[in-house]
């Protein structure tokens, strides 16, 4: 037996796997009442039977596969949520050393991850340090907090060196000063250039427009989904509705990022300081926060020529 928000799917294994629909019509709070002959008493949950007349075995088929991938998804829930307090309590220890090909070995516990998951019961694909700039500041206040939740920050003084070693790098293999080696770099965008070609298939994650894939969230939003890619073709994986709570917070971000580039278009400075203010992030006062963004804007002019026209 199955409860979903208002029915029951039974499933009788001893009888071909035959389904079952019934609605929950209702609970009875006060009193007794009859309903089809039977006494229903304070508390008892109104049951009846809505399988439809022309239920064939296809349909059955499909329902049964619907409910059987509804039950898996549970147990892989339940068992992700005993392995977050077995972590949590110390019981297991893993390598969680971020592996990611342009990171390199940052240390990270995970621990912004499994908050999420239990509270909202969604297992999160992306790294703790990516995840933690789509919420509100409750993992990135300041520094403090930041090492509270176990991982680091990119800073911007790192940027600049790496930046400065691979210059180096590129410049002493135009000389032929360092030996070049053939290696494989870890980089996804490699792999989905050789599965249009058509030298392979590949299933990955990708930033592509909604075409529906996200069903409850905007058409036309660009979204982080599986997608397979083939000869000359790019195919979105269907993920299905996102969690009222979870669509919430990603709305937010789809609006923002439609906002930053409405004000750009219309060379609307005020709208971008609105959608700079709106920022998931944004913990400072309004008037720090102007203070940050008339400084961006002054040090990113060359890059947008129309703010001189403001």
């Amino acid at each position: 037996e199955v409860i979903f928000a208002n029915f029951v799917v039974n499933i009788d294994e001893n009888n071909c796997g035959t389904i079952k629909y019934s609605s929950l019509e209702g609970i009875i709070y006060s009193g007794s009442c009859d309903l089809n002959q039977i006494v229903y008493e304070i508390g008892d949950i109104y049951e009846e039977d809505v399988t439809p007349n022309d239920f064939g075995r296809v349909g059955a088929q499909a329902a049964k596969q619907a409910v059987m991938q509804r039950l898996h998804d549970a147990e892989r829930e339940i068992l992700y949520d005993e392995f977050i307090d077995k972590i949590r309590s110390g019981e297991l220890e893993l390598d969680t050393a971020d592996k990611n090909w342009a990171n390199g070995k940052r240390p990270t516990t995970n621990a912004v991850k499994y908050d999420l998951f239990k509270r909202y019961g969604v297992i999160a694909a992306a790294g703790d340090r990516h995840l933690v700039e789509f919420v509100p500041a409750w993992y990135l206040k300041n520094p403090d907090v930041v090492k509270l939740w176990g991982y680091e920050l990119t800073t911007v003084d790192s940027r600049k060196e790496g930046q400065r070693e691979r210059i180096e790098k590129s410049r002493k293999l135009i000389a032929q000063t360092e030996p070049y080696t053939l290696s494989k770099t870890g980089e996804d965008g490699v792999k989905q250039i050789k599965a249009l070609v058509g030298l392979d298939t590949l299933i990955t994650n990708v930033n592509i427009p909604n075409v529906g894939q996200i069903s409850n969230l905007p058409l036309g939003a660009v979204v982080e989904t599986n997608a397979v890619f083939s000869h000359n073709s790019l195919v979105p994986v269907n993920a299905g509705e996102m969690k009222w709570d979870v669509k919430i917070l990603v709305e937010r971000i789809i609006y923002n990022q439609e906002t930053i580039l409405k004000a750009v278009f219309n060379k609307d400075k005020e709208l971008g300081f609105n959608a700079f203010l709106n920022d998931p992030m944004m913990c400072i006062s309004m008037a720090d926060a102007r203070a940050l963004y008339e400084e961006m804007i002054e040090n990113t002019k060359k890059y947008i020529p129309w703010m001189e026209e403001v």
